[in-house]
């Protein structure tokens, strides 16, 4: 379990580094979604409210980056799911406001 715990882990952070040197602007957002989607369905699988949360919440928005906003909103809906779990009022704040901003650009 712990390997595929890293896999999420990896896949999550690999992302993270591709958005912030910023890949998504120069054709990358497509193995940035594919790492994320992939570190979350691990999540979901492990049942990991922690990685649910903080990952959903950056899938949802690479979703809303490219144009899906229908499958981010579904996304945040774990997302805040998870945070209300873990009663974690921060992570539930980051939801909202995404939801908002994703919300008001459609």
């Amino acid at each position: 379990m712990n390997d595929i715990d890293g896999i999420a882990h990896a896949k999550f952070s690999t992302a993270q580094i591709r958005l912030q040197r910023g890949d998504h602007q120069t054709g990358g957002l497509q193995q940035i979604y594919q790492d994320l989607d992939e570190a979350f369905t691990i999540s979901l699988k492990l049942g990991r409210p922690d990685f649910i949360g903080w990952i959903g919440q950056l899938l949802a928005q690479v979703l809303a980056m490219g144009g899906q906003q229908d499958a981010a909103l579904k996304v945040l809906d774990h997302a805040e799911a998870a945070f209300d779990k873990m009663g974690n009022a921060q992570g539930l704040g980051y939801v909202k406001q995404l939801r908002d901003m994703i919300r008001s650009a459609s």
